[in-house]
């Protein structure tokens, strides 16, 4: 999504993005179909993505890693080597008012299943 909303910005960004998981559960897989979907009625197709874990290499690669929550922002400071460059941060931290802390993960158990970070 943040590719999709910054291939409009001006001036233009070079950001180099990519998305990763801290467990390897769904190596090689596509997005989650409901994600998949949601994105298309956005105008977003996903479907050429898959999915891939976080290497030690990706903390010097990019400046920035995001974690959804904070299980997953200490999964990464376990594995992040101690030279590394990148900074690690939670996603929401990025732009959410003080005190709130909710985002909706879809999960595979169940058709309508999520949970809350």
């Amino acid at each position: 999504m943040v590719r999709h909303l910054s291939a409009g910005a001006r001036p233009p960004r070079h950001w180099q993005l990519d998305s990763a998981g801290t467990a390897d559960y769904h190596s090689g897989a596509a997005p989650d179909p409901r994600t998949q979907r949601a994105a298309l009625k956005r105008g977003v197709d996903l479907s050429a993505l898959r999915a891939r874990q976080v290497v030690a290499e990706d903390f010097e690669r990019f400046d920035l890693i995001l974690a959804m929550d904070r299980s997953n922002l200490a999964d990464l400071k376990s594995i992040q080597p101690r030279a590394a460059t990148a900074t690690t941060r939670l996603f929401l931290d990025l732009r959410r008012p003080a005190g709130l802390w909710t985002c909706r993960i879809p999960t595979s158990v169940g058709r309508r299943s999520s949970r809350r970070c």
